[in-house]
């Protein structure tokens, strides 16, 4: 090899050395602006449509989760930016705002707070190497023959959600023998009815106790007239009712109920999905003994994500009664947060690993993790029972309890319809 060669590979060499060095700088202030630049997560929940009320409040709770969240170091030293859409109840515009928000370069989505919703959305984000965090659909279908493994739900399932209200029926109204299932006609509400009955059954057998139940009670959606069934209640034995009747309809029915005197013989209700809207709105007529599922109740818990929606609650609304509606938009934002702290990194595919390998987050609801097989989380379920109440609000939050959501789940199969 000449001298000329020698030297002609030493300046390459050293031009390229050179070029390296001159690059490693640009790397480094484009690592810091994207540090600098906030994390996007986007909620889509119903703003619109019969289940607003609802919708609001999880905006809310996501809102006030952020607030915290970014007072409080942020995700991992990063600022969260939260882009709040309108889902309308509706599976196509819910589908609608997600393609969206990926189109936009938006990975870190929660919604789902209907199961249509979630189950029309979870392909898309699927596809686009997103995170899906489920924010309150209770459908089997989600972590069974729907499962995407970008796919977390956040809150407890069907079968879960019913174990829970057994229990808390048997611990607390033993005693009671006769029951009846009132529900809205829908083919969902009265499938969870009907396993409702069957687990009481069940559960009451295995306590060496026998339960009757009348057949079931079934009022057409939107008509929010019981009187017909209300009249086979207080003609039968029946003390105890499992309602599955939301919204305007709970209202007018539990509304008519007084004037068939339902409190001389009911001693026990156990609700799923009522919560503190439906005290609200009906005050001093709230019905006696009415414990209602809740996703998270202040009283519950002593930590500082608790407390935070708590104070936040009230201080934005002056509310002292906030609704377990929050939790549904907080947690996903706890949940996000913290993954990336643990992570470094936004990249969903890494998120995934994390949240997937055990990753623990601290939640309004205490510490929680997710179940490997089917991403379902690990945390309580939660109950309250309101009472009517000489207070200028009419009803008091009488007594709350909650219960260990892993021991109700069942077990694990991602990919396989579940049967009940």
């Amino acid at each position: 090899m000449t001298n000329s060669t020698i030297s002609r590979f030493s300046r390459r060499g050293f031009m390229g050395s050179m070029l390296a060095a001159g690059s490693a700088p640009l790397t480094l202030r484009q690592a810091r602006a994207q540090a600098a630049q906030p994390v996007r997560v986007a909620l889509a929940t119903p703003l619109s449509g019969p289940i607003a009320i609802i919708g609001n409040d999880v905006k809310l709770g996501a809102e006030l989760a952020v607030e915290w969240i970014n007072s409080n170091g942020g995700a991992g030293g990063r600022r969260i930016e939260l882009l709040v859409r309108d889902s309308k109840n509706n599976a196509n515009d819910a589908v609608s705002v997600v393609r969206e928000l990926v189109a936009d370069g938006v990975k870190l989505i929660t919604a789902g707070l209907s199961g249509f919703e979630a189950l029309a959305q979870m392909p898309v984000i699927d596809e686009a190497g997103g995170l899906y965090i489920v924010n309150g659909t209770q459908a089997m279908a989600v972590t069974h023959e729907a499962f995407k493994r970008s796919m977390f739900r956040a809150t407890d399932n069907d079968i879960e959600g019913t174990r829970a209200l057994v229990q808390l029926a048997m611990d607390r109204y033993g005693d009671v023998t006769d029951w009846a299932v009132f529900t809205v006609d829908t083919q969902a509400n009265l499938a969870s009815a009907l396993l409702f009955q069957r687990l009481l059954t069940e559960e009451s057998k295995a306590r060496g106790k026998t339960v009757n139940f009348i057949e079931p009670l079934l009022v057409k959606p939107g008509s929010g007239d019981g009187k017909v069934q209300l009249s086979k209640i207080m003609s039968s034995n029946t003390q105890g009712i499992y309602s599955q009747l939301v919204g305007s309809d709970g209202i007018s029915i539990w509304t008519q109920a007084r004037s068939f005197n339902l409190q001389s013989k009911v001693r026990a209700i156990v609700d799923k999905g009522s919560e503190v809207g439906f005290a609200k709105a009906m005050k001093r007529n709230v019905p006696n003994n009415f414990w209602t599922m809740t996703t998270w109740n202040h009283r519950l818990y002593d930590n500082v994500q608790s407390k935070a929606l708590y104070d936040g609650y009230v201080a934005r609304t002056g509310d002292k009664v906030p609704p377990g509606w929050l939790y549904n938009g907080a947690s996903p934002m706890h949940i996000f947060a913290q993954a990336i702290a643990a992570t470094g990194t936004i990249e969903p595919a890494k998120l995934i690993d994390a949240l997937e390998g055990g990753l623990a987050i601290n939640s309004p609801k205490g510490a929680l993790r997710f179940r490997r097989e089917d991403h379902q989380v690990l945390a309580d379920v939660c109950a309250m029972k309101f009472d009517p109440a000489d207070t200028e609000q009419g009803f008091e939050v009488a007594d709350v309890a909650r219960m260990e959501g892993a021991k109700l789940l069942e077990p694990a199969a991602p990919g396989v319809a579940f049967k009940a």
